[in-house]
């Protein structure tokens, strides 16, 4: 399984996307199996249910990871046959901050891939804190600021 770089900082399996449908974002979606194991055997349903949801979704879809782990995140990948729309952005550790490129070119990317359709967020944590909102609260806030149009689905995120 070869990853391409098909843009700076965006990489791809299988080339260019195909936008027929709403972009889909994951962020960390494996965070709990690489970081807390016990928390991750409660929690294994929704991963299983992210992946195949990741894995069955036609259109884009986007996969935020650390950086460091983006290898292991590509090995439960490697059996499917079709990855033509499924994409990924390097992040630092713990955080939705890009690591090879701007929060501003990222969010490029994503009104580019969406065409201003709505935004679906999955994956990664989700809180209210003012203090902390998580990887994907943090993603949600700059792309409310943005302005893109977005929605979390709370089923599929921590």
């Amino acid at each position: 399984m070869e990853l391409r770089q098909i843009k700076e900082g965006l990489y791809s399996l299988n080339g260019k996307p195909v936008l027929n449908n709403n972009l889909i974002i994951a962020v960390h979606p494996y965070f709990l199996e690489y970081n807390n194991v016990k928390k991750a055997e409660e929690m294994k349903e929704k991963i299983d249910r992210i992946k195949e949801f990741i894995i069955k979704y036609a259109g884009p879809k986007i996969i935020l990871e650390e950086a460091s782990e983006l290898t292991k995140t590509l090995r439960k990948y490697e059996t499917e046959s079709d990855l033509t729309n499924l994409f990924l952005i390097k992040t630092g550790e713990g955080c939705s901050t890009p690591f090879e490129i701007s929060y501003d070119k990222m969010l490029d990317y994503f009104q580019e891939m969406s065409g201003n359709k709505k935004i679906f967020l999955i994956g990664g944590y989700n809180w209210n804190n003012w203090w902390n909102k998580g990887c994907l609260g943090s993603l949600k806030e700059r792309i409310k600021i943005r302005g893109l149009p977005h929605k979390v689905i709370s089923k599929l995120t921590f």
